[in-house]
């Protein structure tokens, strides 16, 4: 039996003025929900997407972002670790950002624990 693997975009293209540019997914820390779009971080800034984090959730390898919160993926990448204070579980990225992890994303984020 063979198993096809998903491909995931090593870039995505985003709306920047009347044309798009290119995106390494490898760039992103991090994407938040805005409404019905989102909006995604790197270190060179932010940029906003048409697409919900639902959808946009769908073009990234689940073994390299995760969702932590219904309003945040993170790129594990860049994640440093995470912590509990107060009974909460925060995210701390490479660059300083924490992000809560809500209660229904917390057993994704259990099960890297090694």
């Amino acid at each position: 039996m063979t198993t096809q693997m998903a491909n995931y975009p090593h870039a995505l293209f985003i709306a920047k003025g009347n044309g798009y540019v290119k995106m390494y997914t490898t760039d992103i820390l991090y994407v938040k929900a805005a409404g019905d779009y989102c909006v995604l971080f790197t270190n060179t800034g932010e940029h906003l997407s048409s697409l919900g984090i639902g959808q946009i959730a769908t073009c990234f390898d689940p073994a390299k972002f995760i969702r932590i919160h219904r309003s945040f993926i993170v790129n594990l990448y860049f994640v440093q670790g995470f912590y509990r204070k107060a009974g909460r579980t925060c995210v701390l990225l490479e660059n300083g950002y924490k992000i809560n992890v809500s209660r229904q994303y917390f057993e994704i984020l259990k099960q890297l624990i090694i």
